[in-house]
């Protein structure tokens, strides 16, 4: 995220103030600390079921219920990995 808005301030599609706030506003971690408070999660391992599945369940025990958990995946079945869930 902070390589492609720093593009963007490059290359003048936004500006540098503009990019202050988007760094506000992403957050990343390697737990799932603080996801209680996330609108939007984007799930991104390797496209192995068996471990999206177990991150999905993780995911569901880690946030509200408004949260839309997303995935990144290309070639997987995403109503297969809810189904976990």
């Amino acid at each position: 995220v902070y390589a492609q808005i720093k593009k963007g301030v490059k290359v003048k599609k936004i500006t540098p103030s503009k990019a202050d706030r988007i760094f506000q506003l992403v957050s990343g971690t390697v737990d799932y600390s603080g996801f209680q408070h996330a609108e939007l999660v984007v799930e991104a391992a390797t496209e192995n079921l068996e471990l999206k599945k177990k991150i999905f369940s993780e995911l569901e025990a880690s946030v509200s219920d408004t949260t839309i958990i997303a995935s990144n995946t290309s070639s997987l079945s995403i109503d297969v990995m809810a189904e976990t869930i």
